[in-house]
């Protein structure tokens, strides 16, 4: 196989897992350059009927999705940050579906659910969902965005860091380092994320806002084609009556 190097001096199609529109800043490309970001994102599915049956008994305060991706073996975790995740999952009124690799844990609270697989698109998409915490890789971040989910994002490795720097700045979602991690500080920043009002499913207070500016320029400019017109028609009285005189 040809070195990296080699391939993207002459590649004659180089598709990406980014969508252009997103990204920031703006990038100059190539014509053989193709934007496939979220490709892998669909509309929901139904829920397994015993995953829906405990999702529909969390009642109004819904539910929280945590998974660590599928590169990240959870059960490897030092105990401390397991222990300040099992403590601050316990005392949260929501529920808290947890991807974890392994069927049991000591000391799970009893609003904690384990699974080693999850439908992860079918969970973002249902309108209990309250909160995704997230490893932040690209496909889970891509996949929240696509289903209008706010994340707080725990990055391990990679382009992780990237990723949830870019959600931070976008403003729908909050990032919390493991080096970082306390009761106190996963706990806050759970209810502050779930709490905030900022991120808005397909943009809607953007377009909003949009929509205004756009209703007063063209207001502001029909007023002032309005007094131009105006003057001038004045103008030319102003001329013909001067002249009759």
């Amino acid at each position: 196989m040809p070195s990296l190097h080699d391939l993207s001096l002459n590649s004659s199609l180089f598709i990406t897992n980014s969508v252009k529109t997103m990204e920031y800043p703006n990038l100059p490309y190539t014509p053989i350059v193709v934007h496939a970001g979220g490709l892998h994102c669909r509309p929901a599915k139904p829920l397994p009927q015993d995953l829906q049956q405990w999702i529909s008994e969390a009642g109004t305060p819904g539910f929280i999705l945590f998974s660590l991706g599928t590169v990240v073996k959870p059960s490897t975790m030092p105990e401390k940050y397991k222990k300040v995740l099992v403590d601050v999952f316990g005392s949260l009124e929501q529920r808290v579906l947890w991807k974890w690799d392994e069927i049991t844990m000591d000391g799970l609270p009893s609003n904690v659910r384990l699974s080693k697989w999850l439908p992860q698109q079918d969970i973002l998409a249902h309108p209990e969902l309250r909160l995704f915490i997230t490893h932040g890789g690209l496909f889970s971040t891509q996949e929240a965005s696509y289903h209008g989910v706010s994340i707080l994002g725990i990055p391990v490795s990679i382009d992780q860091h990237h990723n949830m720097r870019m959600v931070q700045q976008e403003g729908w979602g909050r990032v919390l380092h493991w080096r970082d991690l306390s009761f106190d500080s996963l706990r806050n920043l759970i209810l502050q994320t779930m709490d905030d009002p900022r991120y808005q499913l397909y943009n809607v207070d953007v377009w909003a806002l949009l929509a205004a500016v756009i209703i007063v320029t063209s207001g502001l400019s029909f007023w002032l084609s309005y007094r131009i017109l105006l003057f001038l028609v004045r103008c030319c009285f102003w001329s013909k009556k001067k002249k009759d005189d």
